[in-house]
C-alpha cells in the first residue's frame, strides 16, 4: 500500500488515472507494485487547486490507478467523507504513493483504515524499523493456514497475548493479569467439575476479601480433600469458625476456641436441639463433650442428649438422678455391665440390683 519515493506525473479526470512516467528523481508505480495491489496515493492537480488523497487499485496491464478518494480539498471545503471521487481538471496532475522515509505515516480521513489485501497473509503493526522490535501486533488474515482470525501481541518476537479464533479465547500466556476494577461474567453455567463454570483455573485460587457464593461448594480431590480455616492472631478465640445462616440470620455454628483448645458446635435459638446424622455407625469423642442445656431428661424425646440407639460409656457417670427403665420377667434379665445395675423384676414385682456377681434384693438376698 505504501511505497516511498514512488512519484509519477499522470492524466484522467474521473475513476482512472492514466501513469505518464516517473517525476526526476522518483520510482514508478510498476517499480513498486504489482497487479492488484492497493495504493495509497495522494494527487496534486493540474489547476494547482484541488488536492485528493484516497486508496486505490493499481492496474498492471494498462498502468494506471483505479481511484477511491477518501479525502479532498477544492480549495474552499475539505470534504473528509467523499461520497465519490472528486473531478479532476484536463492535463497533467502529480501522483505520489507513501512518506518519505523515516517521517510519519498521516492518515487524513475522519474514518481510516489500514488493508493489507492478504486474506491468507498477515499485517504487522509495529513502531519500529522492524516488526520483530519492539512492541508490536500481528494480525492473521482471514484464511490463514494455521492462524485464521487471530491476533498476537508480542514483545519483540515473543507473544505476550494471543487471541486463538478457532477456539474462540484470549491466551494471556505465563502473564500476570492485574485488574483493578470489576472483573465479570455473564456467564451462568454451574461448575459440576474443575472443567466446568464461568471461571475455570489449573491453579489455586486466592481471594483476599470476604466471597459469596449463591450455590453450593464442592472439594473434589484424588487425595483427601480439606476445608481449611486458618486466623492470622494465634489462639484467638473464634479462630477457623463456620457459621450457618438462615435467611441472612445467623442460627448455628462450629469454630476452634483457641484458648480453650476445644471445638465448639452449637445453635443460637435456646433448646434448639443439634443433631449429627450418619447413616450408619456412631460419633465418637475422644476428648471432653460439653453440652450447655440444662434440660431434664423425662423420656427418650428429651434432655440434652437423646440417640436412637445404645450409649456406651466406659467411665462412671454422675448426675443429679440416675433413672434405669429396665424392667421385664425373670428369664428376660440382661447381662449387667458391672455393680449397681438395677432391673425391676415383673416375675418378682420388686426391684432387684447386680452386686457384680449376682442379682439381690434390698436386703442383699441373691435372687
Amino acid at each position: 500500500m505504501f511505497a516511498n519515493f514512488t512519484e509519477e506525473t499522470c492524466t484522467g479526470t474521473g475513476a482512472t488515472l492514466a501513469l505518464a512516467g516517473a517525476t526526476t528523481g522518483r520510482i514508478a508505480f510498476n517499480k513498486s507494485f504489482a497487479d492488484g495491489d492497493l495504493v495509497a496515493y495522494v494527487l496534486e492537480d493540474s489547476g494547482g487547486i484541488i488536492i485528493v488523497a484516497g486508496v486505490g487499485t493499481y492496474v498492471s496491464a494498462t498502468d494506471d490507478i483505479t481511484r477511491a478518494d477518501t479525502w479532498n480539498w477544492n480549495g474552499t471545503v475539505i470534504d473528509e467523507t467523499p461520497a465519490s471521487n472528486i473531478t479532476l481538471n484536463g492535463g497533467t496532475h502529480t501522483v505520489r504513493c507513501g512518506p518519505v522515509d523515516n517521517q510519519l505515516i498521516g492518515l487524513v480521513p475522519s474514518n481510516p483504515e489500514i488493508l493489507g489485501g492478504d486474506s491468507d497473509g498477515i499485517l504487522s503493526v509495529s513502531p519500529s524499523t522492524s516488526n520483530s522490535l519492539g512492541g508490536n501486533i500481528v494480525l492473521y488474515g482471514d484464511t490463514h493456514s494455521t492462524k485464521a482470525k487471530d491476533l498476537e501481541f508480542r514483545a519483540n518476537t515473543g507473544i505476550e497475548l494471543h487471541y486463538d479464533a478457532s477456539a474462540g479465547k484470549w491466551d494471556f500466556q505465563a502473564n500476570a493479569i492485574d485488574i483493578s476494577g470489576i472483573f465479570a461474567t455473564s456467564n451462568t453455567t454451574d461448575s459440576t467439575s474443575p472443567t466446568t463454570g464461568s471461571i475455570q483455573t489449573d491453579g489455586g485460587l486466592a481471594v483476599g476479601k470476604s466471597g459469596f457464593f449463591g450455590g453450593d461448594i464442592s472439594i473434589v480431590r484424588s487425595t483427601n480433600a480439606k476445608l481449611i480455616l486458618n486466623t492470622t492472631t494465634a489462639n484467638s478465640s473464634d479462630s477457623g469458625e463456620i457459621e450457618f445462616h438462615e435467611n441472612s440470620v445467623k442460627s448455628a455454628f462450629m469454630k476452634y476456641d483457641g484458648n480453650a483448645n476445644e471445638l465448639v458446635i452449637g445453635t443460637l435459638e435456646k433448646n434448639t436441639a443439634l443433631v449429627i446424622n450418619r447413616v450408619s455407625g456412631g460419633v465418637t469423642f475422644s476428648g471432653d463433650v460439653n453440652i450447655g442445656d440444662t434440660t431434664d431428661s423425662t423420656s427418650t424425646a428429651t434432655g440434652s442428649i437423646q440417640t436412637d440407639g445404645g450409649l456406651g460409656v466406659v467411665k462412671n457417670i454422675i448426675g443429679g438422678q440416675l433413672i434405669k427403665s429396665g424392667s421385664g420377667t425373670t428369664g428376660s434379665r440382661p447381662t449387667p455391665q458391672g455393680a449397681g445395675s438395677m432391673w425391676f423384676d415383673t416375675t418378682l414385682g420388686k426391684p432387684i440390683w447386680h452386686d457384680g456377681t449376682n442379682w439381690i434384693d434390698a436386703t442383699g438376698t441373691t435372687i
